[in-house]
């Protein structure tokens, strides 16, 4: 069985490819396979040159950060840099079909900080995760569901559905009698 490739860029002869993928949930993987392939006649990856079997999400993650850091600091591509790279002579007409491709090029920049803003969260609730994971793997299946429930709503509204209220009141301390 031939795994899916996720990521294909060309590296001269070779290909970086980012591939397969394992772990308990097919479509949440643990794990990746990161590889260099060599180029076939056809312009596909082909055998493996070099390969890592276990990439972690924290790895790929610190990997595709470093690129949007390094793409964040490099001047932006417009129309005219593709047209010159072609050959072309020009500005180039704005087709319709090129609108959303236009807007990525024009504010990079958001993206970049709603990426950055989403891993700086996900690390700082590494502990809330890890804590979720645990109860998943020991509570009974109502408690799964339940889990499931509020999970689902806070993705769909941004809040769960209810509050948790700590309060806290002061008890006098009862005196105790030295006689």
């Amino acid at each position: 069985m031939k795994d899916k490739v996720h990521i294909r860029f060309p590296v001269g002869d070779l290909f970086f490819v980012v591939e397969g993928g394992s772990g308990y949930a097919d479509a949440h993987p643990d794990s990746m396979t990161v590889a260099l392939r060599e180029r076939t006649a056809k312009s596909t990856p082909g055998r493996r040159v070099a390969v890592n079997f276990i990439a972690r999400r924290a790895e790929l993650m610190n990997l595709g950060l470093q690129l949007l850091e390094l793409a964040q600091n490099m001047s932006p591509e417009t129309l005219w840099h593709e047209k010159q790279e072609r050959g072309g002579v020009g500005l180039p007409a704005l087709a319709p079909s090129r609108g959303s491709q236009l807007v990525t090029v024009l504010d990079p920049e958001q993206k970049i900080r709603e990426t950055r803003d989403r891993y700086q969260n996900l690390k700082q609730r590494i502990a809330i995760l890890r804590m979720a994971q645990q109860v998943l793997e020991t509570c009974d299946p109502e408690t799964a569901g339940s889990f499931h429930m509020l999970l689902v709503c806070a993705m769909h509204t941004g809040k769960l559905p209810m509050q948790v209220v700590v309060d806290a009141v002061e008890r006098p301390v009862e005196e105790v009698d030295a006689s």
